[in-house]
């Protein structure tokens, strides 16, 4: 395990400006992409939230299960408005499955840059499941990161027909988080190390997004993929200034 994911005190050193209700969302968030559902310990949460108070997550949440739902909350309205804005983008080009794609891997991007070092969203999502034809998070996902995966599935239904895209959604799904997943953990290994600058991450990021994108959407339709025709970096870029600062949403869920 790196420093960044050893090192509890530096974590709660990074958020200690927040109020506790926020720092125990972060900290959930934390503990479940290194752990688990199961594995994300109500003493480690606590820990990570700097805080020793043994009641704090029932006074705000209620339970454990009721913090995670908030740290899905937490996160989503930034991947929607994020999300809204790159959509406004792509009203003038001939959009593609992996414009649709990027409007979702980009919404991560997005989040991920203003996260850095302490990136977990991704592995979050991963370790509950989520991002899966079947999965109850997927059902419950609103706004526009909805609409995006909506508009995979049917370009996909219209490309190969609805059995096919099904087994296929599900694959690319399970490819998308693992990767996305994977490439947190990634900067939070080298950034352990070697800081470096924004922008050096910022490119880093969107050029991961991009690439993923394409790879995505040459598996799902194979012999019937077609790249981009231009370097969608700008559409990023824009959507990023759109959407400005992330905002982080608290909701008790109890």
């Amino acid at each position: 395990m790196n420093k960044l994911d050893s090192n509890s005190t530096a974590f709660v050193s990074h958020y200690k400006h927040l109020p506790i209700s926020e720092r125990m969302i972060l900290a959930v968030e934390r503990q479940t992409s290194l752990f688990g559902k199961d594995g994300a310990r109500v003493a480690a949460i606590l820990k990570d939230a700097g805080t020793r108070n043994g009641a704090a997550i029932q006074h705000y949440y209620g339970d454990k299960d009721s913090l995670i739902d908030a740290a899905f909350v937490y996160r989503a309205q930034a991947f929607n408005d994020w999300a809204g804005n790159f959509r406004a983008t792509l009203a003038d080009i001939d959009v593609q499955l992996n414009h649709l794609i990027l409007g979702m891997l980009g919404a991560w991007s997005y989040i991920l840059k203003q996260t850095v070092p302490y990136c977990y969203h991704a592995g979050f999502l991963q370790k509950l499941h989520w991002f899966s034809v079947d999965s109850q998070t997927a059902r419950n996902m609103t706004g526009e990161m909805k609409a995006f995966y909506t508009d995979v599935a049917i370009f996909l239904k219209e490309e190969l027909g609805e059995t096919e895209m099904r087994d296929r959604i599900e694959l690319g799904s399970l490819q998308v988080i693992s990767a996305v997943a994977s490439k947190e953990r990634e900067l939070r290994d080298r950034l352990s190390q070697t800081p470096g600058t924004a922008a050096e991450r910022g490119l880093e990021i969107e050029r991961y997004a991009i690439e993923l994108s394409e790879s995505v959407a040459a598996n799902l339709l194979r012999e019937r993929y077609r790249p981009f025709a231009n370097d969608p970096t700008e559409l990023l870029r824009e959507a990023d200034q759109r959407s400005g600062d992330a905002q982080w949403v608290i909701e008790r869920i109890s």
